[in-house]
Formats: C-alpha cells, sequence, structure tokens
C-alpha cells in the first residue's frame, strides 16, 4: 500500500496560494512529481477540510501538470503544513511536519523576539504611527542606525521597509 503526503495549504481555492503564483506551481509540480516517482502519493489539502486521523474531506492531486480533485476523502500517513494564515487546527492524531505551534513562533516576529532574545533582532510591537514614533524616539536615543519595519505576520518578505530610523513617516 502506498503511502501519502497530504500537503496542507491556508487559501481555500484549489488554484489559491501558492499556486496562484507560476513560479510557485512550478516548482510544487517538480517536487511533487520526484515525491510520486517513489511511489508516495501527494495531495493538496486546503483550509477547512481537516475532519480527523488524517483525514481530509476533499483534496486536490496534480494529473498533467493540472490540479484534479480527489475522489473522496483523502487519508494522509503524513502531513506537510505549508499554512501561512495559522488556519490549520491543532492536529495530534496523524504525523504532521512543521507543527502549528512551532510555525505560529516562526512566522510571529515578537513572539520570536521574545523567546530568542539573543539571535533575534531589537522587536517592539508597535499599533500606531504615533506608537511607532516614541519607540523611534527612544531607539534614536542609542543610534543611528537602520530601521526593519514590517507587519508581525506578513511573510516571504512582502511588506518590508528597511530605513534610516530618520526617514520614517507615516505613509510607510
Amino acid at each position: 500500500m502506498n503511502k501519502t503526503i497530504a500537503i496542507y495549504f491556508s487559501d481555500p481555492e484549489p488554484m489559491g496560494y501558492p499556486f496562484n503564483k507560476p513560479q510557485y506551481l512550478e516548482c510544487y509540480q517538480q517536487i511533487i512529481s520526484e515525491i510520486e516517482n517513489r511511489g508516495i502519493n501527494v495531495f493538496v489539502v486546503r483550509a477547512g477540510s481537516y475532519i480527523k486521523d488524517g483525514c481530509f474531506g476533499k483534496g486536490w492531486h496534480f494529473v498533467d501538470g493540472r490540479l484534479q480533485e480527489s475522489n473522496g476523502k483523502v487519508h494522509a500517513d503524513l502531513i506537510f503544513n505549508r499554512d501561512d494564515k495559522n488556519t490549520i487546527p491543532i492536529i495530534h492524531d496523524c504525523k504532521i511536519i512543521n507543527q502549528p505551534e512551532f510555525d505560529q513562533l516562526c512566522v510571529d516576529k515578537v513572539k520570536t523576539f521574545e523567546v530568542f532574545p539573543d539571535i533575534s533582532p531589537k522587536t517592539a510591537s508597535i499599533h500606531s504611527y504615533q506608537a511607532c514614533l516614541e519607540q523611534i524616539k527612544e531607539w534614536q536615543m542609542k543610534t543611528k542606525e537602520i530601521i526593519v519595519l514590517k507587519k508581525n505576520f506578513e511573510t516571504e518578505g512582502r511588506g518590508i521597509f528597511i530605513i534610516p530610523i530618520a526617514d520614517v513617516t507615516e505613509s510607510l
């Protein structure tokens, strides 16, 4: 009996992220093809489809470069969590790569700084432009360096500003 890997993504649409980006679609197709050449089934599963015991209500697999919906439920021996919006439920009844708890630590920059202050850049949670200015004034007294501004849960380099502290404006 062949083993099955389910790759879990947040976007509920079959061709949603990351497959809506041609470079990601091509890479995933190549990787999945290599895995399937070794006799392992690979299905893409999406947010809201997990039932229990490694079972998803539906899934998709690549056939001739296109995603095709599975006939019925997908029973996974292993779940590869590629969730980027924290939608995956806590799963204790199936093996999972990238446990949600660890994944949340990796994408929450403030939490990462709190857990690993010795190896993380100085990080502060700022909820308004005024609070940002106050934090910057405090940091300016200590340094004239650059600052990295980014929304806390953005991933893959989206929404990053790396600028001198003096250049911070509300329009960023």
